[in-house]
């Protein structure tokens, strides 16, 4: 067994299956390449294109833009503190392992910053041409505020997606979850509807927003500042 084997199998715990080269494919828990990436609508082509990868975990995302030629930065806090993650996950305390070991197993450049997102600040970090908000606007107490610290950092495109809730209604609504009643997770605070996420955008300064659903429960939403 190689070295890089066995450290890929001591994570007992990886959000996503990541290659990290010479045969070796993490076991993750989702699978993002199936059920996110065909959604998003990301350019085949990200060469010299900026992007920041906001609450990036294992860093699924970040390398894929890598990968298509983009400049990466990944940005995450939550998911990299072990006691946060074994909230997450159940028990396992696998914090930033898994992206830095996939970092250093794709030779990669992705530049990792352990910043909260509500202390993203346009001022340290710079403006992005692609900014990735994917999975986490209903992970955060107070969403509003959290797109109102995104915002300043998209120099072109915010894709953004999210879990939904309440879409029977017409009207911008969202419905609060004081428990763990969505997959058994009390990081799960919140689930808009369509028409909530799009009022919340333009809130925060965006013209020109795109609903591109996936399914039910599920949305990708393309936000820029004016019409493309």
């Amino acid at each position: 067994m190689s070295e890089l084997l066995e450290r890929a199998q001591a994570i007992d715990w990886w959000h996503s299956g990541i290659d990290l080269g010479d045969g070796i494919i993490t076991y993750g828990r989702s699978r993002p390449q199936d059920n996110l990436l065909p959604f998003l609508g990301l350019p085949d082509d990200l060469t010299d294109v900026t992007v920041l990868d906001v609450c990036t975990w294992d860093g699924y995302m970040a390398f894929e833009c890598e990968t298509r030629g983009a400049r990466v930065t990944a940005v995450d806090s939550f998911a990299w503190d072990k006691s946060n993650s074994a909230t997450i996950t159940g028990w396992h305390t696998t914090g930033r392992d898994g992206f830095d070991l996939a970092r250093m197993a794709r030779k990669s450049r992705v530049k990792p910053v352990h910043c909260d997102v509500l202390d993203l600040d346009v001022k340290k970090l710079g403006t992005f041409d692609i900014v990735l908000f994917l999975g986490v606007l209903y992970h955060m107490r107070h969403p509003l505020l959290a797109l109102e610290k995104v915002a300043p950092l998209v120099g072109d495109l915010l894709i953004l997606e999210t879990h939904l809730d309440m879409t029977d209604s017409d009207v911008p609504a969202m419905r609060f979850y004081p428990g763990d009643e969505v997959n058994d997770d009390p990081t799960n605070w919140w689930g808009p509807n369509i028409a909530c996420v799009e009022a919340m955008l333009h809130d925060v300064g965006f013209a020109h927003v795109e609903a591109l659903p996936i399914n039910q429960s599920r949305v990708v939403m393309h936000a820029r500042r004016g019409q493309p």
